[in-house]
Order: structure tokens, then sequence, then C-alpha cells
């Protein structure tokens, strides 16, 4: 998830239990990156995507790490049947990647501001390597067999 406007210190614990409304409840903004990239772990579950989505302000519906269109073509049908905003996101782990995904818009200097610029945003973004991608998980999976 990704929150804007929302001060750092510890929320109640209503907000972990639900964190669309106590996030909504600071003012702050929620969004959800790469919602149907069906090949990362930490994608929102579908249920939990459809409980919060009375709460979702924007919705990443591009992402240059997300390997197969078809997850991005469902997330930008999911922003245009529910009024979402659209975002986008380059998920850079290395400086070259810094770039990959973004979106050009209007300058802004609060929430409001910041919706309104963004709903006139434009996505520009180019897929990671994916060979990139399949060497950073053999890595992961190298380091939890080191621990084994």
């Amino acid at each position: 998830m990704r929150v804007l406007w929302v001060s750092p210190h510890c929320w109640p614990d209503y907000v972990l239990r639900s964190p669309g409304l106590g996030i909504k409840s600071q003012g702050g903004l929620v969004g959800v990156p790469h919602p149907f990239d069906r090949f990362r772990p930490s994608a929102i579950h579908r249920r939990a995507l459809e409980a919060l989505l009375p709460d979702i302000d924007f919705i990443e519906v591009f992402n240059s790490h997300t390997l197969l269109h078809s997850d991005l073509a469902k997330a930008q049908r999911l922003a245009q049947t529910n009024g979402l905003l659209a975002s986008a996101g380059s998920d850079a782990h290395i400086p070259s990647e810094i770039g990959n995904a973004y979106v050009e818009m209007p300058e802004f200097s609060n929430q409001d501001e910041f919706r309104l610029a963004l709903a006139q945003g434009k996505i520009f973004g180019r897929r990671a390597n994916p060979w990139r991608y399949m060497v950073a998980t053999l890595a992961k999976l190298a380091k939890r067999l080191k621990k084994h």
C-alpha cells in the first residue's frame, strides 16, 4: 500500500486492523502498487483489495517490474471501472532502473492539488529487463538456502 500525507507517528490499533479507514481519518491518500502482479508475493490479495476499494484513491496501472501485460491491463480496468486515479512505479532497486516508469503531472502543494495533478498526469515507462528480475529472485533463493 502507498500512503501519502499521513504523519509518521504510530497509528492506533484500528488503523492497523483497517488501514484504509485510519489513513483516511488522518487526511491521507491511499494507493495500491502492482495490484495484480501474479509473480510478486507482496501484491495485495483480491479480497483485501475489494475490502479497501472504497478507501483507495489511486492504483498503479504501470510498474516496470510487472512481467505480464495482462496484469497491468487488469489494473487499468480496475482504475477505469471504479473511477480511481492511475499511477506508475519503477520499483527501482538499482540506479539504472530509476525512471523506468513515472507520471508527468503538474506541480502540486497539497492533497487536493495532487489528485487534480495525477488526474491530468501522463504515464510513461518501459519494462525492466526480465533477466534482472530472475537474477534477483535467484539471489534471494540462494540467500535463504544458506540460512538452512
